[in-house]
């Protein structure tokens, strides 16, 4: 169990560390801030907002995981799709019930009535399931 002050600690240093990341990119200006965001396949004020959020897409990799998907293996296949998947998981307002059913292990079940990348994860699963020969896999059916 990790102590209060160390969470206290940690809190304050991430806090810390997404101010001065914000404090940076308002120091580069808007036409490098629009060129990092086009390097990273969002605009430069989809950049600041994940960067305001401070959180990256964990929910995500641990979902797909959930429902026997390989983040990895689509990050490598398809890297344009995996970055699209993450940034809309980083700007969910639902990362907390996210991360609450996950924890529960009972996000398999629900994750569909909130989740804002359900189609696409959807169509990987049908896509995926596809090419697979045996296995069980968790109920995706609405």
């Amino acid at each position: 169990m990790i102590s209060m002050a160390k969470w206290v600690c940690d809190k304050g240093r991430q806090w810390l560390q997404r101010h001065s990341e914000l404090a940076e990119l308002e120091r580069i200006g808007d036409a490098d801030r629009q060129a990092m965001g086009r390097d990273l396949r969002v605009s430069g004020n989809v950049l600041v907002r994940l960067v305001e959020r401070g959180r990256e897409a964990n929910e995500l990799q641990r979902l797909m995981r959930t429902l026997n998907l390989d983040p990895e293996r689509l990050r490598q296949s398809d890297p344009a799709l995996a970055n699209d998947l993450g940034v809309v998981c980083s700007l969910c307002d639902t990362s907390a019930k996210c991360r609450r059913d996950l924890k529960a292990g009972k996000a398999d079940a629900v994750w569909k009535g909130y989740c804002p990348n359900t189609e696409t994860l959807l169509q990987l699963y049908s896509s995926q399931n596809l090419k697979r020969t045996s296995g069980t896999a968790p109920s995706l059916a609405s």
